[in-house]
């Protein structure tokens, strides 16, 4: 939540338990499981709490930032805007139950007699007793407590020494260790920084026109950051984004476009729509011409050009030089960060057309003839077409093409033929 939820160490922890727990045999309530079945885990969030009153001549509040019934409604709303953004990610076994808020044992005992398997508790305040009756030990429990991602919570002094040892130095809360105490990882902020630098950096370039909020680069740059960690830790140097207009949108917060352009300008290969028809034709073309490659949505051919489109492009189509762009919201959504790259005018271009079958793949050169501004994907470049229009009308298929600086049709005919799938070049 923030920073508290958003932590990677921590959604990872509560997405391992929620993926097994149902198989674990749980002792919540709950009809028998039969051999094989899948038990839905029912996770209930709740947010304890106490609001002080102001006494005179001795102490009235306990630390932390929820204060007032303001403080309240501006923290549940947050931690109710972030649960939906995680709702899309979890196991459909997994299912989140509305957030409930406690500030007496009565509330607490009240929410804990309902049936869920798992407690995910997010302890601003209250006493021990509070916080005890809100994590019944029959349940599984994370505890998310808030220090640098603000409002920081009372429990960020008190938990070990209160809830997990009783004020003695064993520990003594049932069911619940420090593993399960989730605090907002300092990393998360390091993070933030890094992508806020970065997002500076690429746009302080006189090469490129910002048309969006800054924020929605900046929040395009932290999700470069989990991409290549993605990477980094399957030790996979290309990938692709399924359901790019999906669920990734509201988790992120902006779109997949613009990351997915910076990791192909640093040498990975990383694609939009997870269409395994024409990546094979992009990881071939790339390992050819040895530059970033473009998948892209073709139009039809006439008057000897085509026009070709996506929200992805590189910019550094020749290996080494960023072309031109301006950042502007993808189109389909209006929303997020998403290239406009201006490709170079006269460029000589390889285009690769894959068909669905893989018996046959088709390849023309074309030269950029130029760059239009249409209601459509937003890098979008007319390529002037050096074959025949109505040949390549004829010999279209798939679905999505493969565009790169590079004239290399005879290397991946010769390539493409000893995979035993037939070519032609219809610019030969």
């Amino acid at each position: 939540m923030g920073c508290c939820m958003h932590s990677a160490m921590s959604r990872r922890q509560l997405f391992a338990r929620a993926s097994a727990a149902p198989l674990a045999g749980l002792p919540a309530a709950g009809a028998p499981v039969s051999p094989g079945a899948r038990k839905t885990l029912r996770v209930q969030p709740i947010l304890t709490y106490e609001i002080p009153q102001r006494r005179d001549a001795t102490s009235w509040r306990q630390w932390g930032a929820l204060q007032t019934e303001a403080d309240l409604r501006a923290e549940t709303a947050r931690i109710e805007k972030d649960l939906a953004a995680i709702r899309p990610l979890v196991p459909s076994s997994v299912e989140f139950l509305p957030l409930r808020t406690a500030a007496t044992l009565g509330e607490a005992h009240a929410i804990a007699a309902q049936p869920f398997d798992a407690t995910l508790a997010f302890a601003a305040g209250g006493n021990h007793r509070l916080l005890e009756a809100a994590t019944p030990q029959d349940r599984w429990t994370l505890i998310f407590i808030r220090h640098r991602s603000g409002p920081v919570y009372l429990w960020y002094e008190i938990i070990h020494p209160r809830y997990l040892r009783k004020t003695v130095d064993e520990f003594g809360q049932p069911g619940v260790s420090v593993d399960d105490i989730i605090i907002d990882d300092p990393a998360d902020a390091a993070i933030l920084q890094q992508a806020r630098l970065a997002a500076s950096d690429y746009l302080s370039s006189r090469r490129v026109t910002l048309e969006v909020p800054k924020d929605s680069v900046e929040r395009a740059f932290v999700l470069t950051h989990v991409f290549r960690e993605l990477m980094r830790e399957t030790g996979a140097t290309a990938m692709t984004v399924n359901q790019c207009m999906g669920p990734i949108m509201g988790v992120s917060q902006t779109t997949a476009c613009l990351p997915l352009s910076v990791l192909n300008d640093e040498g990975f290969l990383a694609f939009c729509e997870s269409d395994f028809v024409v990546i094979p034709a992009g990881i071939l073309l790339n390992s050819i011409a040895q530059v970033p490659v473009f998948l892209n949505d073709p139009t039809y051919p006439h008057h000897g050009l085509v026009t070709i489109a996506h929200c992805t492009a590189p910019r550094k189509l020749d290996g080494k030089t960023a072309e031109p762009v301006r950042i502007l919201t993808h189109f389909e959504s209006d929303f997020g960060a998403a290239p406009k790259v201006e490709m170079r005018p006269g460029q000589i271009v390889t285009n690769i057309i894959p068909d669905f079958d893989a018996k046959k793949w088709v390849g023309f050169l074309g030269e950029v003839a130029g760059n239009p501004f249409l209601p459509i994907c937003r890098s979008q470049t007319d390529i002037g077409l050096k074959c025949s229009d109505a040949l390549l009308a004829r010999e279209m298929r798939g679905f999505h093409w493969m565009t790169s600086y590079t004239s290399a049709l005879r290397e991946t005919g010769y390539a493409v033929q000893k995979l035993g799938i037939g070519w032609l070049n219809l610019s030969a």
